[in-house]
C-alpha cells in the first residue's frame, strides 16, 4: 500500500523514474531519459543515501558503462564498459587518484584478451598481459624505466616462463635474452 515508483515527465515525455526497491521510503534508484531513450541509471545498494553505481547508456561505442564510486569521492574506483550485454573493458583506479591502474581488454565473446597495470605505483600502465583463446598468459611487455617504451618482454608457453627478452641500449629491439626450460 506504499508507493514505491515514480515518474516524472517533461513536455509529454518520461524524464526520470524514481524507484524504492526496499521499501524503506528511500528513492533507490533513478532512471534518466532524453527523447524517449533511457541516458542513465544511478542505484544507492546500500541504502545510505550515496548512489555509488552510476550506468550510462550514451556512451559509444559502447552499449552501457556502469561505474562504482564506493566511496562518494566522485571519482569511480571502477568503470565496466559493455558492448551488447558483454564486458568488452574493466578499468579499476586502487589508489584513488583518478586513473586507472589496472586495465583489462575482452573479446566479443567476453574472454580476457590483454591486460595493463601500473606496476610499481607511476601512475603509467607500465605492464601489458597477453591472453591466449583460454585466458592463459602468452606474452608480457613491460617499461621498467617508466620513459614510456617497452624494454623486457616475457614470453610464456603454459604459465611457465619460456623466454626473457630486454632491450639494454634503448633502441627498441631486445639485445639481452634469456630462455627457460
Amino acid at each position: 500500500g506504499k508507493i514505491d515508483t515514480w515518474e516524472y515527465y517533461r513536455d509529454g515525455e518520461l524524464a526520470r523514474i524514481e524507484k524504492d526497491d526496499e521499501g524503506n521510503g528511500k528513492v533507490s534508484m533513478k532512471v534518466f531519459y532524453k527523447k524517449g531513450k533511457k541516458r542513465k541509471l544511478i542505484r544507492d545498494r546500500d541504502n545510505d543515501g550515496h548512489f555509488e553505481i552510476t550506468q550510462w547508456f550514451n556512451r559509444s561505442p559502447w552499449s552501457m558503462v556502469m561505474e562504482l564510486d564506493g566511496d562518494g569521492n566522485g571519482k569511480p574506483e571502477g568503470r565496466y564498459c559493455y558492448k551488447k550485454s558483454v564486458l568488452r573493458l574493466k578499468e579499476v583506479d586502487e589508489n584513488g587518484d583518478g586513473n586507472p591502474d589496472l586495465r583489462e581488454h575482452y573479446n566479443s565473446e567476453g574472454k580476457l584478451t590483454r591486460r595493463q597495470e601500473d606496476d610499481g605505483g607511476t601512475g603509467r600502465l607500465t605492464i601489458t598481459w597477453f591472453y591466449n583463446d583460454a585466458e592463459e598468459a602468452i606474452r608480457a611487455e613491460k617499461d621498467n624505466n617508466h620513459d614510456g617504451h617497452i624494454d623486457t618482454w616475457y614470453h610464456y608457453d603454459k604459465g611457465n616462463v619460456k623466454i626473457v627478452a630486454e632491450d639494454t641500449n634503448g633502441d627498441g629491439k631486445p639485445d639481452w635474452w634469456e630462455e627457460y626450460d
